[in-house]
């Protein structure tokens, strides 16, 4: 991908080489190269053309954030249909966790402890143990 940015930067170049071919000496020179230049610096800034509001940098930390929220609508409606669902609980306080929601994942993790004990559910020592590490 980067490669193709860097020949679409070649291209402009010289795109913008061929427009200020009618200035002489410095103006031209300057301009040959501002113009690339400053594109390149607004990819930077503001991210791709094709994914507005996506800056450069952190592509992939950005998409696992966004995926962990899309993660967790399903399962809000399942913990809403069923408040004391383990695994639904334990699944929103992980993704809650991902998304850096820590004291809201702490809750979570918590319900989940209760409704195992009540349950008598084999996965509390996991849940459990998922809390403690969250609140040392």
């Amino acid at each position: 991908m980067w490669l193709f940015f860097i020949g679409a930067g070649g291209v402009t170049a010289m795109v913008t080489a061929a427009l200020v071919q009618p200035l002489k000496g410095r103006t031209r020179k300057m301009l040959t190269f501002l113009i690339p230049g400053l594109a390149l610096a607004l990819y930077i800034m503001l991210g791709r053309p094709d994914l507005p509001g996506h800056p450069a940098g952190n592509g992939a930390e950005t998409q696992a954030r966004n995926d962990a929220l899309l993660a967790q609508k399903p399962l809000r409606i399942l913990k809403e249909q069923n408040p004391n669902d383990v695994g639904a609980l334990a699944a929103l306080g992980d993704l809650s966790l991902r998304t850096g929601h820590d004291k809201e994942a702490a809750a979570f993790y918590a319900s989940a402890v209760k409704a195992a004990k009540a349950q008598h559910d084999p996965r509390l020592p996991f849940v459990r143990e998922k809390l403690e590490k969250i609140k040392p």
